[in-house]
C-alpha cells in the first residue's frame, strides 16, 4: 500500500512561541519528526503543510514537499487536524499519486522513532484495520477507577459516585487503562474523502508507546525536562 506522513507546522503557538522551529536538543523541532519519518523508509511522500517561512525554510533541507502556504483558517489553534490532513491530501492528489494510508505526524513528539512508523504501518496494512493510534499506558494513581469528585456537600466521593470505601485502593486489582499520546496517528486515506471526513474508522488498533519516548511541550518550563529525558535515547 502507499503511504503519506503529513507534518502539521503552523507558526503559531500559545503555550510555547515558535515551537515547531524552536532548538530542542541542537536541532530545530520539527527536524526530529522530518527525520524520523524519512528513517523509517515508509512514505512515497512526506509533506510538511505549514504558514511559517522558516519552518519552510527548514524543511527545503529535505527530500519532502511542502505545502505553503496553508490557508489561515486551517492554522488557527480551534483548526481540526481532520481537516489539515484532508487539504493536504486533497493538495498532492492534483499530483495523480495514488494513496492508500496516510500518518500524521506532530512535531511535538521528538521522541519518536522509525520502528514506531513501521510497526504502525504493519498495523494498518491489515485489511480490517481502518486507524492505528500510538497510547500510553496510565499510571495506576491517575486511573478513572481512583479519580474523585466532591458532591454538592463538598464531600469527595468516586467520580462514578461510589463511597471511597467502595472504590477499588490496590494497584494489582485496577483495571489497566490507556490514553492517546500523539505519538504516531494513521488511517486509510478513504476515510477523509467526502464531506464527512473523519480520522477514526469502525476498527481502531492501538500501538503502546514505552513511557521513554514521550514528553508533553505545551508549556515552557516542560521544555528543559522533555530534552533532559530524551537526550539518551536522540543524542547519538
Amino acid at each position: 500500500m502507499n503511504a503519506i506522513a503529513i507534518i502539521p507546522a503552523r507558526a503559531g503557538s500559545t503555550g510555547i512561541p515558535g515551537k515547531n522551529t524552536k532548538v530542542f536538543l541542537g536541532q530545530p523541532l520539527i527536524e526530529w519528526t522530518i527525520a524520523s519519518a524519512i528513517e523509517s523508509n515508509c512514505f512515497q511522500d512526506i509533506i510538511v503543510t505549514t504558514d511559517c517561512d522558516l519552518v519552510k525554510s527548514l524543511s527545503m533541507s529535505f527530500p519532502v514537499k511542502i505545502l505553503f502556504p496553508r490557508p489561515p483558517h486551517l492554522c488557527t489553534s480551534s483548526a481540526e487536524t481532520v481537516f489539515v490532513a484532508q487539504h493536504a491530501l486533497n493538495w498532492l492528489k492534483t499530483e495523480f499519486t495514488n494513496i492508500d494510508i496516510i500518518f500524521i505526524l506532530e512535531p511535538t513528539s521528538p521522541g519518536r522513532q522509525a520502528v514506531h512508523i513501521q510497526k504502525s504501518l504493519e498495523i494498518l496494512n491489515d485489511n480490517d484495520v481502518d486507524t492505528v493510534a500510538s497510547i500510553s499506558e496510565v499510571p495506576h494513581h491517575y486511573s478513572v477507577s481512583k479519580q474523585l469528585k466532591k458532591d454538592h456537600d463538598g464531600n469527595l466521593i468516586g467520580i462514578k459516585g461510589l463511597h471511597i470505601g467502595e472504590m477499588v485502593h490496590r494497584r494489582q486489582n485496577i483495571e489497566k487503562s490507556y490514553a492517546l499520546d500523539g505519538v504516531i496517528f494513521g488511517c486509510r486515506s478513504s476515510l477523509l474523502i467526502g464531506d464527512s471526513p473523519t480520522l477514526w474508522g469502525k476498527n481502531i488498533k492501538g500501538i503502546q508507546i514505552d513511557p521513554e519516548f514521550i514528553v508533553d511541550l505545551d508549556e515552557p518550563h516542560q521544555w528543559d525536562l522533555a530534552e533532559r529525558q530524551l537526550a539518551p535515547i536522540l543524542v547519538k
